[in-house]
């Protein structure tokens, strides 16, 4: 499962209009299936690999909630940064193979792209795809002095199967927020002003679906634990109290948020013996029940 936090910024750099997904392009092709390599296509449909269908599916599932299809570009050995409705003709190299050194696009055409496109203003910068495209996306961030941007690329460093599934985890991890929500409220991102960060520093972060997840919500487990009630009402703000700081907007607007699993903050109550059998979102209450009562 995706990290928790990942996906809260995700989402919040969403609402913010301060995320861009870079989705890479892929080997396998529309042109494979129906022939005629004179016929274009758009971008979003010409690639046909599983990582690239991952992220389209993120997406979609953005636009058929909220109506809102997040920022995408695709980023391709042969053109560059291209938006997804680019129509483009069929052709076979690839970042990550050797033999097509000299063919894909130059290095400074990506950055005179990047530069055009003023793509150094996001704030959260998503990576659909391995280590040959995210590399290039750090050094021309680097290139460009852009320390203000968060670099994240869950796929980097895994074999292409694990990669795909942790992508595929992130999808699912989004789609539980974004899909099970009552109420999104999430405003159209290009009239929303860019919101940055300072970071320390521009890096590729990867995920270890084995590695524990510490909790900041131990302070609830234990609350939970010395009451030891069959049932226990709480309100957010008491809640807050409890933990000793502010829950995040998506526990107000998202009922996934409040699910018994997968989460960080569901291993305090879980760990403690409870699940939540009643969220009221517009009351700002929720149940924990002891399980198996």
């Amino acid at each position: 499962m995706s990290e928790p936090c990942l996906v809260e910024e995700y989402l919040s750099a969403f609402e913010k209009g301060s995320l861009l997904n870079i989705v890479a392009c892929s080997g396998a092709k529309i042109w494979s299936k129906y022939g005629d390599d004179t016929k274009s296509y758009p971008a979003r449909i010409a690639y046909q690999g599983g990582m690239f269908k991952q992220a389209v599916g993120c997406f979609e599932n953005f636009k058929n909630k909220t109506g809102i299809e997040p920022l995408w570009l695709i980023l391709s050995a042969k053109y560059g940064f291209i938006e997804p409705d680019k129509e483009i003709t069929n052709y076979n190299i690839s970042f990550s193979e050797r033999k097509d050194c000299n063919s894909v696009i130059p290095p400074v055409e990506l950055l005179n792209q990047w530069a055009e496109k003023e793509l150094g203003k996001y704030s959260v910068i998503f990576v659909w795809g391995g280590r040959a495209y995210a590399k290039r996306i750090e050094e021309i961030m680097a290139k460009t002095g852009n320390r203000d941007s968060k670099l994240y690329a869950p796929a980097v460093g895994l074999p292409i199967g694990k990669a795909q599934q942790a992508l595929k985890n992130f999808r699912i991890a989004l789609t539980n927020e974004v899909i099970n929500a009552k109420e999104t409220n999430l405003p159209p991102a290009e009239v929303m002003p860019v919101i940055t960060k300072k970071a320390p520093e521009t890096k590729i972060l990867t995920f270890d679906a084995a590695a524990p997840m510490t909790s900041k919500y131990h302070t609830l487990k234990d609350y939970l634990e010395n009451r030891g009630k069959d049932a226990i009402d709480l309100s957010f703000s008491e809640i807050e109290s409890i933990l000793g700081f502010k829950l995040p907007q998506s526990a107000f607007r998202y009922p996934a948020w409040w699910s018994n699993h997968g989460h960080t903050q569901s291993f305090s109550w879980n760990e403690a013996g409870y699940e939540t059998t009643n969220v009221d979102l517009p009351g700002r209450r929720v149940r924990f029940s002891l399980c198996n009562k």
